[in-house]
């Protein structure tokens, strides 16, 4: 059946909720998220602050949906890479990355947004963030479990960073596996959690431009310090 055509009021809205959603994300480069307020993006499209209101009810609504646009965009960016790479589990975890790098200099406001100072007063709503919020890290993930599965994780080097780990810390992560990951093994979550930290902290280093200082061409240290995490990790190609 022939999904029915959006009719011309509907498009009409569509198309006026894309333009307030850009002036927003110009607002936030300018001014930041603090001083996002509705009276000013409404002026900036050429509506009254009242009308902007049948489109979005309050601040943190339209915070809302920039955040799930900023999240999808994301992972399908992530998403399309990982597809588009040839090769086991573990080059496609190594796209991924790399991807997720890629989309996020390209993005720095949205970065900001989703990975900066969260906004004092803002409650983010689970039902509509969890879902967008999660596509980056179960895609991650799964690629490694894909890859322990494989025979591409050493268990051994994986088993001693567990090791490693406080008790208290080895429990938490186990909670968490059984809730969220219950077929994954531990040390498979274990390497996703160091990997994913490792590789976020060092992005939102050079986001944020605290490595321009010291390094003002990042991509070669990013690429080898993914590389070596990989290898840390006991993680190999195949």
């Amino acid at each position: 059946m022939t999904e029915a055509r959006p009719t011309l009021r509907e498009r009409r809205r569509q198309d006026l909720t894309t333009e307030i959603k850009a002036a927003a994300r110009t607002r936030l480069a300018a001014d930041g998220l603090a001083a996002l307020s509705l009276r000013a993006v409404a002026r900036d499209v050429g509506m009254a602050v009242s009308a902007l209101y049948r489109y979005f009810a309050s601040r943190d609504d339209l915070i809302t949906e920039l955040l799930v646009d900023a999240y999808t965009a994301q992972a399908e960016a992530v998403e399309a890479a990982v597809a588009a790479t040839a090769g086991g589990p573990v080059p496609r975890l190594r796209a991924a990355l790399l991807e997720f790098r890629a989309w996020s200099l390209a993005h720095p406001v949205e970065y900001g947004l989703l990975y900066g100072d969260p906004l004092p007063g803002y409650q983010a709503p689970t039902d509509r963030l969890q879902l967008p919020g999660t596509r980056v890290a179960a895609l991650l993930y799964g690629l490694v479990d894909a890859a322990d599965r494989a025979g591409r994780l050493d268990r051994a080097v994986a088993g001693a960073r567990r090791d490693r780990l406080p008790a208290e810390h080895v429990d938490q992560l186990d909670r968490w596996r059984r809730r969220r990951v219950p077929d994954m093994g531990l040390d498979a979550v274990v390497v996703t959690v160091d990997l994913w930290t490792r590789m976020q902290g060092l992005l939102t280093l050079e986001v944020f431009g605290q490595l321009r200082p010291v390094l003002p061409d990042v991509t070669a240290y990013f690429t080898a310090a993914l590389d070596d995490a990989l290898a840390a990790a006991g993680l190999t190609a195949g």
